[in-house]
């Protein structure tokens, strides 16, 4: 089906291509016949040949495409018009050749130059340029090639054939061109109707009449032609003046060929080259004033129109403008300005802006003005203070530009837009405020916080965020891509498939939890918290803003924070403005479309009288007061209401307005102006939810939190700070933050440095994660870990501080025990193995480097199996419990004991050489033997031996010196059992073969 429309639509296309190529062909054929026969002398080339010009108007506005079908019509009706004149048939494809070369090369110049919609409306220099080539360059090529052909075939002197051609051709061009380039449907109506119409009419007749005329008395009435054409292009636009013209010329070759006049009759007048110039000159030269005459009446409406705009705009505008002279006084001022500055204009001119310039914006100012002057730059924008009379002082947006003598590029004065923005600024101030409060509270509470622009993928990572996996903020950079890297495997794609669901609008918001590889290699277990902060037209998410938490250390039990994931943005778009006007006498009201768009309204179809029905009901009530004292004249302040747009969107307006009196005092009008601050009231309300979410998110989250001010005394405390400190907020609240934040060493109990104090001092966040206790009102003592993190404006001043910390007393105690039991054999509660190899690898170092002689003893229970294997493991293991026992009384306070496996035990005795540890190996080998373990009715007796070996003065490993005692133990073994031997060597060859 695609097929046929599309063979049918080719069909169509080529039908009318090939219709106007047929409709050329008639014209030319017919300005050839009609025209070159008029002026034709046997064996000449025609007086005017304007078949050519037709055809190059006719090119220049068709598709290059169709050319291949016009080009061939045009030859053939230029072949068939000189055929029927006489000229054989190789003489007639001979001059259409030269013919259709001139022209195609004139359109193929002239559409490279302007395109195919060329008019001539008022440009003098595209007229000129066009006849340069239609009339001189391309008419000599034609003239050339045609001369040629006919000195060829007939004979005849090749100069007079080229200047009648080129002179004939130059004619046609002169006279069609502007005619037909000038014509649009718009300048034909204009010409034919009302006054333009008299106007042409009695000009074509005074043509007709005076050439005529003229030429029963003149062989050459151009003269005459010329000077009622000029006065033509004076008043007649350049299409009216191209009909004048041509006319005139036909009414010469008229008056030529009626016979009745001095004129030169036939055709004979216009092979004369005084013909040719004179008619030229009489059509280019009228033609060209027109266009000139156009061209400045154009410009002479565009800048009174442009002054008109720019002095209504400057006495209306709701902004104040105005004119200021190069040293900085005042030339004009609109209302706005006075009622910004509340100057009046007599006040305002005794003035300059440097008088009225805030002293620190002063010299930026007259820097750029500078600058301005010297032509650095042509313009300039800066937000500045203002002194207003009354002593205030108002922010503005001021616009400056230097207006220059156009000749002289000499400066004259500036043009000056002043906003009052004080408004905006107060908010901003609040708002910066509000969010630097906002994000030292996240930063206290170790929130990292993400931002994503889903449109430009645009990635913000916060420090924190980067830092919870262990790396810096120049570290780790914001590509979206990178995070995922860092994911466990095994959670990526549950984070995939629920990051997708929610942007798919399947849930409001999300939240997940997943594990990330931290810098040192191990994982981090992250909550993540976000949302869609905005979606558009077709639903699709363009902005995406979450939290990561860290929640490895609560991940079992402790209450999950809450976080916020909303980043405040700053409203910055101005609101638009409207101007009313009210006739008290009448009640009608006039609105310009500023004020239609303040209201959401159309201007074609709302009245301004029916303002009340977009009134909120709500404020009806209020507005119909404030109307009825703007209608009898009482004075009243600036008003706003709430509207509800056609459309359904709700909007704040506020109106101001200004009595207009006459000399009695009688009031005669009322004049004001709209403008919509509905960014501004959200921007307030903003600020108030925001202020109001902060309390409330401090209030709730599980974490102590406590703000101070710059002199450290506290002027917030929420309920978990109340409960850990033992304070009440109502009792805190106005103390110095020492008294309610006292905290101790764990393992000494000194009082430790307020982190408050120390943050102050060094303007950067403070930690302390272990070894910290608080202790509260009444004395109890709580594990913390705590962040102080100072708050500074938005010039980087601290204003104060927030201090965050949590409850680690169970974190702390398990923490213990597990160390505990890390280093202790759960059987007999003696050190183990690895504990008493760490301890002996300490001993190993003193005895290289500071010269103390320690020494170890390994002992290994005789006669130990019989026990297992008789009374049971359960026997077994109560031995050992006694056998540590008795360990840990036969030794010193400071020696270390140790179970190292199975029937094994060690000592690590300090500051003791081999003998004096033989000695109390022998005490600890009797008191073994001593021992009788009963159980279960029966005694049983064990024995041991022991290995002492003094830890050498030179560089030894832990495992080395236990393999040495060992070996000493197995050669007391050896000899008998139930002695001690002292490692003093290599071991005797009995000892090393059983090894």
């Amino acid at each position: 089906m695609h097929d046929v429309v599309s063979d049918r639509q080719k069909a169509e296309g080529f039908f009318h291509k090939a219709a106007a190529a047929a409709f050329l062909a008639g014209a030319v054929y017919f300005a050839a016949v009609l025209v070159g026969s008029a002026t034709r002398l046997p064996g000449e080339v025609a007086g005017i040949w304007i078949a050519n010009a037709l055809a190059l108007t006719f090119l220049m506005r068709q598709e290059k495409a169709a050319w291949a079908l016009t080009a061939p019509a045009i030859f053939v009706a230029g072949f068939a018009a000189h055929f029927a004149s006489g000229a054989g048939g190789v003489t007639s494809a001979g001059l259409m050749a030269a013919n259709l070369l001139e022209v195609l090369l004139a359109a193929s110049i002239i559409r490279l130059w302007y395109g195919p919609d060329l008019r001539f409306r008022d440009d003098l220099s595209a007229y000129f340029k066009v006849q340069a080539v239609a009339a001189l360059l391309t008419p000599v090529i034609g003239a050339a090639a045609g001369a040629t052909i006919l000195v060829t075939v007939q004979g005849g002197t090749f100069a007079a054939i080229l200047a009648s051609w080129w002179s004939a051709s130059a004619m046609g061009a002169i006279v069609v061109l502007p005619l037909v380039l000038s014509a649009t449907s718009e300048t034909v109506r204009n010409a034919l109707t009302g006054r333009n119409a008299l106007e042409l009419a009695g000009f074509a007749l005074t043509t007709v009449f005076v050439v005529y005329g003229a030429a029963w008395f003149l062989a050459y009435p151009f003269v005459l032609l010329a000077l009622v054409l000029a006065a033509a292009a004076m008043r007649l636009s350049p299409f009216a003046t191209a009909v004048v013209s041509a006319l005139g010329l036909f009414v010469v070759l008229g008056a030529g060929f009626s016979g009745d006049t001095h004129v030169p009759s036939g055709g004979s007048i216009l092979n004369e080259n005084a013909f040719h110039v004179s008619a030229a000159l009489s059509i280019v030269l009228p033609f060209a004033i027109s266009l000139l005459v156009t061209q400045l009446r154009g410009d002479r409406a565009r800048i009174a129109e442009s002054e008109e705009r720019f002095r209504s705009a400057m006495e209306h505008s709701a902004i104040g403008m105005a004119l200021v002279g190069l040293d900085g006084s005042w030339l004009r001022i609109n209302p706005a300005t006075c009622d910004l500055l509340g100057y009046t204009w007599q006040e305002l001119r005794e003035k300059t802006f440097q008088d009225l310039t805030h002293p620190d914006d002063v010299d930026t100012d007259l820097d750029l003005v500078r600058r301005c002057i010297a032509g650095e730059i042509d313009s300039y924008r800066m937000e500045k203070r203002y002194f207003r009379k009354d002593g205030s002082i108002v922010w503005a947006l001021l616009v400056v530009a230097i207006m220059r003598d156009q000749e002289t590029q000499a400066p004259l004065y500036f043009i000056s837009q002043i906003e009052d923005i004080t408004a905006r600024k107060e908010a901003e101030a609040q708002l910066a405020a509000s969010e630097s409060r906002w994000n030292f509270a996240l930063e206290g509470a170790r929130q990292g916080v993400w931002d994503v622009n889903l449109t430009t993928m645009e990635t913000y990572l916060s420090p924190v965020w980067k830092a919870l996996i262990g790396y810096t903020d120049e570290e780790f950079g914001n590509d979206p891509e990178l995070w995922l890297e860092h994911l466990h495997p095994d959670d990526v794609e549950q984070v995939i498939r629920k990051d997708e669901g929610h942007r798919a609008g399947l849930v409001d918001s999300f939240e997940n939890e997943f594990r990330m590889r931290h810098k040192d290699g191990h994982w981090v277990w992250i909550l993540d918290r976000g949302k869609v902060m905005g979606r558009d037209a077709e639903g699709k998410p363009l902005r995406l803003i979450g939290t990561h938490t860290d929640i490895s250390g609560q991940k079992a039990g402790e209450e999950k924070i809450r976080i916020l994931s909303e980043r405040m943005s700053r409203a910055t778009r101005a609101g638009k403005v409207g101007l009313w006007e009210l006739d008290p006498a009448t009640g009608e009201v006039w609105w310009d479309e500023g004020n239609h768009l303040v209201h959401g309204t159309d201007a074609k179809t709302f009245q301004p009288q029916n303002l009340r029905y977009l009134i909120h009901p709500d404020d009806r009530g209020a507005f119909d007061t404030y109307l009825t004292t703007v209608m009898a004249g009482k004075p009243d302040d600036s008003r706003g209401y709430r509207i509800v747009t056609p459309e359904g969107e709700l909007r704040h307006i506020r109106s101001t307005r200004e009595f207009v009196r006459d000399a009695r005092g009688a009031l005669t009008g009322v004049v004001g102006a709209n403008w919509d601050i509905t960014q501004e009231m959200a921007l307030t309300e903003a600020y108030a939810e925001e202020k109001e979410r902060l309390r409330v998110t401090l209030e709730s989250i599980g974490d102590a939190v406590i703000c101070t001010d710059r002199a450290q005394i506290v002027t917030f405390m929420n309920p978990i700070a109340a409960r850990l400190t033992g304070w009440r907020p109502a009792e805190a609240i106005g103390r110095p933050v020492g008294d309610i934040f006292r905290i101790v060493d764990e393992h000494s109990g000194e009082r430790l440095g307020g982190p408050v104090s120390e943050c102050l001092a060094s303007l950067a966040p403070v930690s302390a994660t272990e070894g910290v206790q608080l202790v509260s009102k009444d004395g109890k003592r709580i594990d913390i870990r705590d962040t102080v993190a100072p708050v500074k404006t938005a010039d980087d001043r601290v204003i104060g501080t927030v201090l965050v910390f949590q409850d680690t007393t169970r974190e702390r105690k398990l923490q213990r025990q597990i160390a505990h039991s890390a280093a202790h054999d759960d059987l007999t509660k003696l050190r183990n193995r690895v504990s008493f190899e760490r301890e002996l690898e300490t001993a190993c170092r003193e005895s290289a480097r500071e010269g103390r002689i320690h020494s170890v003893c390994f002992i290994d229970l005789d006669r130990f199996k019989p026990v297992n294997d008789e009374a049971g493991h359960a026997a077994g293991d109560a031995l050992l419990q006694e056998i540590g026992a008795i360990l840990k009384a036969c030794v010193r306070g400071q020696d270390l004991t140790a179970r190292l496996g199975g029937d094994e035990f060690g000592l690590l005795l300090l500051d003791c050489p081999a003998k004096q540890a033989a000695a109390i190996s022998e005490k600890l080998i009797q008191s073994i033997i001593g021992a009788r373990f009963d159980w279960e009715g029966r005694t049983f007796s064990v024995g041991a031996s022991i290995g002492v070996r003094q830890i050498p003065e030179t560089e030894a490993t832990p495992s080395s010196v236990l393999k040495d005692a060992d070996m000493a133990c197995y050669e007391a073994k050896a000899r008998g059992r139930g002695r001690v031997q002292v490692f003093e060597g290599d071991p005797p060859p009995a000892v090393a073969a059983a090894g």
